[in-house]
């Protein structure tokens, strides 16, 4: 029985394949999950079922449908990297979608978290910066980046970049 609901989730997989190629995403999305849901052990799915939900995300969209797309993508990428911890691409996938859903706290913990791995590499902890930065927190991110001793101006000119834009965009910032 278990082996004919693993061929019923290779048929589903393959008609999402399809779907995603075509460029039906909502199909995909589907298909992916109704073959997850007969195969939760076919883990790399979930990176296709992530990307499905991403191809109809838009960031700023407050619609309850928009919304259930990031979630979905959202979900789909933590449990793709649950297997695959490695793969930082869609490690920055879920980082991206999360801080264009208004979830910035979330990505920078996971930004903070790639930063403790490396912590001798700047470009994680400019990367911590610069999202704390576009999310708003820019006292946060100034002290961040005192705090790091940095000698990379640009981060620092990032900071004022982003502040600058905030204040232009909503006087009387």
């Amino acid at each position: 029985l278990g082996g004919c609901k693993k061929f019923a989730a290779r048929e589903d997989f393959h008609r999402a394949n399809n779907y995603y190629k075509d460029e039906s995403y909502e199909s995909a999305m589907h298909s992916y999950q109704d073959g997850l849901e007969k195969d939760p052990t076919a883990t790399h799915v979930w990176r296709s079922l992530g990307f499905s939900a991403l191809a109809l995300y838009r960031p700023g969209d407050e619609s309850a449908e928009n919304k259930q797309y990031g979630e979905v993508a959202v979900e789909a990428f933590r449990k793709y990297l649950s297997s695959y911890p490695e793969d930082q691409k869609v490690r920055e996938y879920l980082e991206s979608i999360l801080m264009g859903s208004g979830r910035q706290e979330e990505a920078i913990a996971m930004l903070q978290e790639d930063a403790d791995r490396h912590p001798g590499d700047m470009k994680y902890q400019n990367s911590v910066i610069a999202a704390m930065a576009e999310a708003g927190m820019l006292d946060r991110a100034f002290a961040k980046a005192e705090s790091a001793h940095t000698q990379d101006a640009e981060i620092f000119h990032a900071i004022g970049v982003t502040a600058w834009s905030k204040s232009y965009r909503n006087p009387p910032a």
